[in-house]
């Protein structure tokens, strides 16, 4: 039904707007980005006939849900909500990637997205995500020996350099010699 990226960037934008501190408008708006997450959830979590989606009760859980996270995830970090409101911050959307990566209430959503959910979540469980950074560990040893070889290899070109400008400045030394010799001998 819709994909994680898509998922989070509303989210993201729910905890900009929400946390917003200057009052006007920003219900409508709020309810407008509700409106598109619905799509992402169970429609037949307890149906009410004649209930419009704002007032659906997956809707409410659903939310309920997303604020009690916003609530724990601000206290544990130690950021306040006008920092949230901040989208140049980037800890909203660091928010919503959490919230993607722990919500567990997989009744409330969509059986297409749940799959979806649950896929994203066991990669980033079984380490997929943490395989990159092994990978630039792995990368960068090598690039650290690589350096080393380099460098050796630096060295001894430099020893070799500094043997042959040693090796001429001697035959210089002898020729001055012999040519002083061969002077002095006349």
């Amino acid at each position: 039904m819709g994909d994680i990226s898509k998922f989070k960037e509303l989210l993201e934008e729910y905890f900009v707007v929400k946390n917003k501190p200057e009052p006007g408008n920003k219900q409508s708006h709020i309810n407008e980005i509700k409106n598109y997450i619905y799509n992402f959830l169970n429609p037949d979590f307890e149906r009410e006939p004649g209930v419009i989606p704002i007032d659906s009760k997956v809707l409410k859980e659903f939310f309920s849900e997303v604020d009690k996270f916003e609530v724990e995830y601000m206290k544990s970090v130690g950021f306040t909500q006008a920092e949230l409101s901040d989208i140049r911050s980037g800890l909203a959307l660091v928010c919503a990637t959490e919230f993607t990566r722990k919500f567990e209430r997989y009744i409330l959503l969509d059986t297409d997205f749940k799959n979806i959910l649950i896929e994203y979540q066991s990669r980033l469980s079984s380490g997929e995500a943490f395989s990159g950074a092994s990978s630039k560990k792995k990368k960068r040893s090598k690039s650290k020996k690589h350096k080393f070889k380099k460098t050796k290899r630096n060295y001894k070109g430099t020893n070799r350099n500094s043997k042959r400008k040693t090796n001429k400045s001697n035959k210089r030394r002898n020729n001055k010699r012999k040519y002083k010799r061969s002077k002095s001998k006349k």
